[in-house]
Formats: structure tokens, C-alpha cells, sequence
């Protein structure tokens, strides 16, 4: 059985693959940018890659006996880390030099997530880097899987940091719908396609629910209040937030966008949001 190399193994999705890879006996590969997170990642593999994705000089042998890439490496979408590094430099340059690698290399297979919409919200700065990404991958003289999710439920963290400090802002009307995943549940399918599947698969969670839905869950677990933002008005301070980060800018517009249209895909996963809420500690968010 051949080795697994996890980029950005000590996210969400990553550190969830590489746990799923252990408990299966599959070796794997964690690469990882920092010794705190080669701490995290040690219970799981004792082959650890500590490297800046960046640049390409650190990259070396990174994919020596390795078999199968799976990438889940990419910029965080929170408010509340917008990094000063952007998607060009996190997502898209990253993930070009692990793919110079993987042709440099015997791999075999290289699987791939991106995120629903990479194909049409080109005015999304990630969609458009995921996009560019997306077509480097297609030229790849290997196989390939380009998982699709329509969001985490990590990734909905920021309402409820928001909501502890007393309300739970919702963009727009509400009633746009979503089914979002647990990283558990998208690590599963990660490993269903590991050796075999599709070019591109778009996936969503067990339940869809509407924005509003979602947000009185949260409200019942943080005790806030919900607030509705006109999304001309999210709109409007896009442009001066950009003057001062950019980074940000890009998070809130497409905090903006997908919390306003609907963003529903094939249901997987066995974790409901409600499930998810229920086990999450508070106390654990800043």
C-alpha cells in the first residue's frame, strides 16, 4: 500500500485525512508549516514534511515514495484570520510548487478540494485562485479528483466567536439554503476516492438548512441575538476595508456571497450541524 502525502495536515480537513489514514494502517505524509503544527500532527505519522509552501526550494524530495497527493492546503476563509499572505500567495502558489513536485516524482494520483462555485463567482477572489488551481491539476499527466465541498462547519466558527460576544450577524433575508459538512464526514470521502473517482465531485452534508435556520441553531447555543445586515451595506464597507487589508476584504465578500445564494450539493456525511453544535466547546473559540 502506498504512501499518502496530507498537505496542510493540520487543518480541519488535512488533520482529519491523517487520522483517517492511521486508524486504516495507510502511511502517511504530513506536511506541515510549523513545529507547532508537526506537534499536532506526530500522534498520526512519525513522516513529518516541515516546509513554507512559498517556496519551491523547500519543497525538495517532498514527494519521494509517496504514491497519492491529497491537498487540503489553502488560505483560512476567517474574519478573524485573514493572514497577511493572500490566496495568490497562500493557495495558488503553494499548491503550484507541490505540483511541480508531483511530476517530479513517480505519484500516482493527486486529489484535490476545492470549493463549490470555483467554476462561475469569478468576481470571488477565491474562486478565481481555486479556478487557476483547478486548471493546473487538469494538466496533470496523472489522475485526479477535485472534491468540491460547499462549505465546513469549521467554517461557520465565526458566528459563533461573533455570538458570544452578544449577536449573530445574517446577511441579507436569511433564506438562502446550505449543507455543509463536517470535516470528519469530507475526510471519509476523501479516503472513498483515495486510489479511484471522479474528476469532480461536488458534496454537501446530511441536512440543508437555511442561513436562518443555521443562525437560530447558534443562537440557542450562545444565547446572542440575531441580527440582519442589508447586504448593500456589507457591500458598501468592502472598499474601505480593502484600503487598509485586502485580505480581509476578500474573506467578507465571500462571507457575503455564499451566505446570500444558495450553495447546496449532494448530501453525505452522517454529522449534523445540530450534532456538530452540541458537542462544540465555547469555551475552546477566541
Amino acid at each position: 500500500m502506498g504512501k499518502v502525502l496530507v498537505a496542510g495536515a493540520s487543518g480541519a480537513l488535512g488533520f482529519e485525512v491523517l487520522k483517517l489514514l492511521k486508524s486504516r494502517n495507510i502511511p502517511g505524509r504530513a506536511l506541515v508549516h510549523s513545529s507547532k503544527a508537526k506537534e499536532k500532527v506526530k500522534p498520526y505519522t512519525d513522516d513529518v514534511f516541515v516546509a513554507d509552501i512559498r517556496y519551491p526550494e523547500q519543497l525538495e524530495n517532498l514527494c519521494n515514495d509517496v504514491d497519492i497527493v491529497f491537498s487540503a492546503l489553502g488560505k483560512s476563509v476567517s474574519l478573524f484570520k485573514p493572514r497577511l499572505s493572500d490566496y495568490d500567495e497562500i493557495d495558488f502558489l503553494g499548491n503550484k510548487n507541490i505540483l511541480q513536485q508531483v511530476k517530479k516524482s513517480g505519484v500516482k494520483r493527486f486529489i484535490y478540494t476545492s470549493i463549490m462555485g470555483s467554476d462561475t463567482a469569478f468576481h470571488l477572489k477565491i474562486a478565481k485562485v481555486h479556478k487557476k488551481i483547478q486548471n493546473l491539476v487538469e494538466q496533470l499527466p496523472v489522475g485526479f479528483t477535485i472534491i468540491k465541498p460547499v462549505g465546513f462547519y469549521t467554517g461557520l466558527h465565526d458566528l459563533l466567536i461573533i455570538g458570544k460576544r452578544g449577536f449573530i450577524p445574517v446577511a441579507g433575508s436569511g433564506t438562502a439554503r446550505t449543507n455543509s459538512i463536517h470535516p470528519r464526514d469530507l475526510a471519509e470521502i476523501v479516503l472513498d476516492n483515495l486510489y479511484q473517482g471522479p474528476q469532480y465531485l461536488e458534496v454537501g452534508g446530511p441536512l440543508t438548512h437555511s442561513r436562518n435556520e443555521m443562525a437560530e441553531m447558534i443562537r440557542k447555543k450562545t444565547n446572542a441575538r440575531i441580527i440582519h445586515f442589508p447586504v448593500a451595506l456589507i457591500r458598501a464597507g468592502l472598499v474601505p476595508i480593502s484600503l487598509v487589508t485586502k485580505s480581509l476584504a476578500d474573506n467578507i465578500n465571500y462571507f457575503n456571497y455564499v451566505t446570500t445564494h444558495d450553495m447546496v450539493a449532494p448530501a453525505f456525511g452522517k454529522i449534523t450541524f445540530q450534532e456538530y453544535l452540541d458537542q462544540l466547546d465555547l469555551n475552546e473559540l477566541p
